[in-house]
């Protein structure tokens, strides 16, 4: 069996409910180290502006900054992504630390078109739990055990999806 490319997700929520879960913002980082990072407008900003991190690379629709992407936009900038990174292989296996929610958000954001990732959304608390690790353990507890240092906002999704990119790397597959 030829394993499958893996991408790493996280992302900030409108709310955490089963029922029309929405990004506030996504970010995804490839096994090769490719980054996208998108904010998303939400109804109640449409058209709106916002203040972001320095130094950190966003997909936006303003070259000049400040505009947040619509549905569609994201769609858009997520299969360009995806085409750019992955074309030549099968869907990428999407690792989330909380894939039920990514799925979800996911699934709402491409409503009825065919999602770019592999249909089934890998846990990272699970892979910790079958390697005797407490699911619970923060993330940044984990990093500085495992001597992983990153740079940036430790509440921003690029920043959480690299850590999990790296944790993946370390704890799972011990490189």
């Amino acid at each position: 069996m030829e394993r499958k490319r893996l991408i790493f997700m996280d992302a900030k929520f409108t709310k955490l409910k089963n029922e029309k879960v929405e990004f506030l913002s996504v970010a995804f980082v490839t096994d090769s180290d490719s980054k996208l990072y998108l904010e998303l407008e939400q109804p109640h900003m449409a058209n709106g502006t916002g203040e972001r991190e320095e130094n950190i690379e966003v997909v936006e629709t303003d070259p000049n900054g400040g505009s947040f992407l619509s549905k569609e936009q994201a769609r858009d900038a997520i299969l360009e992504f995806i085409d750019e990174n992955y074309a030549k292989y099968e869907k990428p296996m999407l690792i989330t630390n909380m894939s039920s929610y990514c799925w979800l958000a996911l699934c709402h954001l491409f409503e009825k078109m065919e999602i770019p990732f592999h249909k089934i959304p890998l846990d990272f608390s699970t892979m910790l739990y079958m390697h005797s690790i407490d699911p619970d353990t923060s993330k940044e507890q984990l990093a500085w055990h495992y001597q992983i240092k990153l740079e940036g906002d430790r509440n921003h999704a690029l920043y959480n999806a690299t850590l999990l990119k790296r944790l993946y790397e370390k704890v799972i597959l011990g490189w």
